[in-house]
């Protein structure tokens, strides 16, 4: 299973990328952990891990280089995960979708925004499979979010270098969840 994994993780990354800015995704030999919580009597599932370690050729400086790279900017609460379906061993299906309620539109997208959208992030949860990104922390219900985000040919938005386009409320600011860094309130103040 280990060996379908990396082969038919290294033909997608030699077929797709996620967009232009991404470097190949490094891949991790997965490794298996059991649950310490299965009965003795029953069969012990078996959970696999595997770990993507993206790496991003372009590096953006601050909130205006983001700006200029997203197809859209918005303010908006994270709404919760839509069901999303995957194909085993496919790791390009291996996303996780959350629906995101638009409070403001920083900068607009060439289409229409509606009052929601998709934000699809690389990791989660398929079947047996924990998928885990080195660049990913999913979005969680409920948290105010800036996201500096791509627009994929499936219609659903993918935050620039995953962590990068992604700043969450803390307090009155909001913090960059990959640097730290805190985002100018003038991409969060409603003008």
């Amino acid at each position: 299973m280990k060996k379908m994994i990396m082969i038919l993780g290294v033909l997608f990354l030699t077929a797709c990328s996620f967009r232009s800015e991404m470097d190949p995704v490094q891949l991790h030999i997965p490794h298996s952990t059991t649950s310490s919580e299965a009965p003795t009597t029953s069969i012990i599932k078996e959970i696999e891990t595997l770990y993507l370690n993206p790496s991003w050729p372009v590096f953006y400086k601050d909130e205006n280089e983001l700006e200029a790279a997203a197809d859209l900017v918005i303010r908006g609460k994270v709404a919760y995960r839509v069901n999303n379906s995957f194909v085993e061993n496919n790791i390009s299906t291996y996303l996780t979708n959350t629906q995101v309620i638009i409070l403001d539109v920083i900068k607009e997208d060439s289409s229409p925004v509606n009052d929601t959208i998709i934000v699809s992030q690389m990791g989660g949860t398929f079947g047996n499979l924990h998928v885990v990104s080195a660049a990913t922390v999913l979005l969680t219900e409920n948290q105010e979010v800036v996201l500096f985000l791509h627009k994929t040919s499936e219609g659903v938005y993918r935050p620039i270098n995953e962590d990068d386009g992604v700043y969450v409320k803390a307090g009155d600011v909001f913090q960059n969840i990959a640097t730290k860094s805190i985002l100018r309130t003038d991409y969060y103040t409603i003008q």
